[in-house]
Protein backbone atom coordinates (compact mmCIF):
# COMPACT_ATOMS: atom_id res chain seq x y z
CA UNK A 1 0.00 0.00 0.00
CA UNK A 2 1.12 3.51 -0.72
CA UNK A 3 -0.50 6.67 0.76
CA UNK A 4 -0.19 10.23 -0.06
CA UNK A 5 1.00 12.39 2.48
CA UNK A 6 2.49 15.90 3.03
CA UNK A 7 4.88 17.70 5.82
CA UNK A 8 4.08 19.75 7.91
CA UNK A 9 6.47 21.69 10.85
CA UNK A 10 8.65 18.82 9.81
CA UNK A 11 6.09 15.98 10.36
CA UNK A 12 5.00 13.93 8.12
CA UNK A 13 0.85 13.78 8.09
CA UNK A 14 -1.77 12.31 6.13
CA UNK A 15 -5.48 13.42 6.40
CA UNK A 16 -8.54 10.88 7.11
CA UNK A 17 -11.87 11.32 8.22
CA UNK A 18 -12.60 10.63 11.78
CA UNK A 19 -14.54 11.19 14.96
CA UNK A 20 -13.10 14.10 16.85
CA UNK A 21 -15.83 14.68 19.35
CA UNK A 22 -19.62 15.14 20.46
CA UNK A 23 -22.31 16.74 20.70
CA UNK A 24 -25.24 16.04 19.72
CA UNK A 25 -23.99 13.16 18.10
CA UNK A 26 -20.56 12.19 16.42
CA UNK A 27 -18.57 15.28 14.91
CA UNK A 28 -16.80 13.47 12.06
CA UNK A 29 -14.72 15.36 9.19
CA UNK A 30 -11.08 15.29 8.00
CA UNK A 31 -8.00 15.46 10.37
CA UNK A 32 -4.13 15.19 10.16
CA UNK A 33 -2.82 12.18 11.47
CA UNK A 34 0.93 12.71 12.11
CA UNK A 35 3.29 9.76 11.69
CA UNK A 36 6.19 8.96 14.90
CA UNK A 37 8.92 7.30 15.51
CA UNK A 38 8.39 3.74 16.77
CA UNK A 39 10.68 3.44 19.52
CA UNK A 40 10.59 -0.47 21.23
CA UNK A 41 11.43 -1.09 24.46
CA UNK A 42 11.21 -4.19 26.96
CA UNK A 43 9.68 -2.27 29.75
CA UNK A 44 5.61 -1.56 30.43
CA UNK A 45 4.70 2.06 30.94
CA UNK A 46 2.16 2.93 33.71
CA UNK A 47 -1.45 3.49 32.34
CA UNK A 48 -3.62 6.48 34.20
CA UNK A 49 -7.18 4.76 33.81
CA UNK A 50 -8.81 8.79 34.36
CA UNK A 51 -6.69 10.55 31.60
CA UNK A 52 -6.64 7.74 28.87
CA UNK A 53 -10.36 7.49 28.94
CA UNK A 54 -11.06 11.16 27.67
CA UNK A 55 -9.02 9.59 24.12
CA UNK A 56 -12.00 6.82 23.92
CA UNK A 57 -14.90 7.93 21.54
CA UNK A 58 -18.71 7.38 23.38
CA UNK A 59 -19.19 4.31 20.94
CA UNK A 60 -16.31 2.59 22.01
CA UNK A 61 -16.94 3.68 26.61
CA UNK A 62 -20.50 2.23 25.33
CA UNK A 63 -19.02 -1.13 24.70
CA UNK A 64 -17.08 -1.37 27.03
CA UNK A 65 -19.37 0.38 29.96
CA UNK A 66 -21.26 -2.10 32.08
CA UNK A 67 -24.42 -3.07 31.78
CA UNK A 68 -27.17 -5.33 32.81
CA UNK A 69 -28.60 -7.98 30.11
CA UNK A 70 -31.06 -5.38 28.69
CA UNK A 71 -28.51 -3.21 27.53
CA UNK A 72 -29.08 -0.76 30.36
CA UNK A 73 -25.89 0.98 31.23
CA UNK A 74 -24.60 1.64 34.90
CA UNK A 75 -23.69 5.19 36.31
CA UNK A 76 -22.46 6.88 39.15
CA UNK A 77 -25.42 8.82 40.96
CA UNK A 78 -24.08 12.26 42.10
CA UNK A 79 -23.47 12.13 46.14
Amino acid sequence: MKFKVHENEGNFEINFETEYGYSSGPIIGMRPHIFRKVEYTTKHIEIDFFRSIGRLNRGELNAMWYSDGNGNLAFVENI
